[in-house]
């Protein structure tokens, strides 16, 4: 079965309203700079069941299609979710970047190779001059002055920086009692909401039949412009989305490649591009909550994260909230040993999906960490 890939750019039209309830009445979004995938598959599914109602129904029971969380897009660059092996001295902005072909190298080593790479990084670039007369001394920072990068990060020039957040706008919204047909008493509602002009991006995964299908469906050809709405208040004028769809299976095909390589290596290490949990947990071991495929195993001291984020959302199939959950933040790198090769799926593009079958839409959108960096190239 072939595999596609595209990546979804999204510019917001009008106030996109995707809050969490954070206190009575008002709503607010932890971090613009990253949305739940969920939103943007339920829309997409939305749309689809009123044309192909079929495959909406078998996407729902047996999901082909994977897709990455919402990242921002800072000043037309794409931003990428930091892993867990970027520093930033405090007294300069540059992010003291780890690629992952040579991350990839040190981790399939061993933890000592690890720490070893961060020290050396760490001492190289963190430095402080002193001048006095005609003579220049040169300092290691010390320790207080180094922190890891959290957030997402973006490539300008031959450097990393990290990417500004979105900014945000407050909107007012009341409840319509349908029988009156004007305003309920003490229901103004206030929401923190993403302006016009944002923009975000996901890639999507699929087999290439099922994904021609849906953008049949939804009426899209790669490369042009479509209009949908999305999120909350969309009966009152928010939430209309631009979308365009470009097709990136050049990236696909290097990711498959990478993860070839790396199944004739015995070690898979994966980095993602969403919150990472599993769902179906059973036991209660250490990596309980990590999603694994037969045929792989976790690496001891394998998981490597900057921390957790709750997760929170709503169903339109079932129009009630989805469960609260806590995963680990994007940006997140697991280290896989290959235990058995032909439990494994044979494409990248199914590996993705079926990681994210363990922990729902949007969630476990993982691939190769060797193609980080081809992820921010247009």
């Amino acid at each position: 079965m072939s595999y596609t890939m595209f990546l979804a750019e999204l510019t917001v039209k009008t106030p996109l309203v995707i809050g969490s309830r954070v206190s009575k009445n008002w709503y607010a979004y932890t971090n613009p700079s990253i949305i739940n995938g969920r939103i943007l598959w339920g829309t997409i599914l939305s749309i689809v069941a009123e044309m192909k109602p079929e495959i909406a129904e078998q996407e729902h029971l047996n999901p082909s299609i994977a897709l990455s969380s919402l990242i921002h897009i800072d000043d037309c660059s794409l931003c990428i979710p930091s892993h867990p092996f970027n520093f930033k001295c405090k007294t300069d902005s540059k992010v003291i970047y780890v690629d992952g072909k040579t991350l990839y190298d040190k981790i399939t080593k061993g933890y000592k190779e690890i720490i070893e790479l961060i020290q050396e990084n760490i001492l190289s670039s963190c430095k402080i001059e002193l001048r006095s007369n005609e003579n220049v001394y040169s300092l290691s920072v010390g320790k207080g002055l180094i922190t890891p990068v959290r957030g997402l990060i973006k490539k300008s020039d031959k450097e990393f920086i990290t990417c500004s957040k979105p900014k945000t706008v407050s909107i007012e919204m009341v409840a319509i009692d349908k029988g009156t047909r004007s305003a309920k008493r003490e229901m103004l509602f206030t929401y923190e909401a993403i302006p016009e002009g944002t923009k975000y991006y996901s890639l999507i995964v699929g087999p290439s039949s099922r994904l021609n299908e849906i953008l049949d469906a939804l009426k899209a050809r790669p490369g042009e412009k479509i209009t949908f709405r999305m999120g909350r208040g969309v009966s009152r004028g928010y939430g209309i989305i631009d979308i365009v769809f470009y097709e990136k299976t050049r990236l696909l095909d290097e990711a498959n490649r990478y993860y070839s390589e790396s199944l004739d290596n015995g070690v898979v290490v994966l980095y993602s591009l969403s919150p990472v949990i599993r769902l179906d947990i059973s036991g209660s071991s250490e990596y309980s909550s990590i999603p694994v495929l037969s045929g792989l195993s976790i690496r001891d001291g394998g998981v490597y994260s900057t921390g957790t984020l709750i997760i929170k959302g709503w169903s339109r199939l079932y129009n009630t909230p989805t469960p609260t959950l806590r995963a680990l933040m994007p940006g997140t790198v697991i280290a896989y040993e290959v235990r058995d090769r032909d439990k494994l799926p044979g494409h990248v593009g199914e590996l993705i999906v079926k990681m994210q079958r363990l922990g729902g839409p949007g969630l476990n959108f993982l691939i190769p960490i060797q193609v980080i960096e081809k992820l921010i190239e247009r």
